[in-house]
């Protein structure tokens, strides 16, 4: 039988509506790569400056913490203008954490 694995990811209290919405198109982004993850994860990203590189640095994806996924997910900057930014940003942390 095989190892099971934990994994708790605790974000930021008192988001606002956008801010929920681009956590959520993120974490979809990202499930299979948390799934995949061969080690219980445990990240509290409340709080964080830098809650992209927390997730890179417990993944070993240093890659994902350059990427350009607004942060305002995490109520860290202003929610972005143009939408279709926000969907090249979902696309290219998909290509990011895609198995290769």
């Amino acid at each position: 039988k095989g190892k099971t694995r934990i994994k708790s990811l605790l974000l930021p209290k008192e988001a606002n509506a956008s801010e929920l919405s681009l956590q959520l198109s993120f974490l979809k982004v990202m499930l299979p790569t948390f799934v995949q993850f061969d080690d219980d994860l445990s990240l509290n990203l409340q709080g964080s400056d830098d809650p992209l590189g927390k997730i890179a640095d417990a993944l070993d994806l240093p890659h994902l913490s350059d990427c350009n996924f607004p942060r305002h997910a995490w109520g860290l900057a202003p929610l972005p203008e143009d939408k279709i930014d926000v969907k090249r940003a979902l696309f290219h942390v998909a290509t990011l954490v895609q198995p290769r």
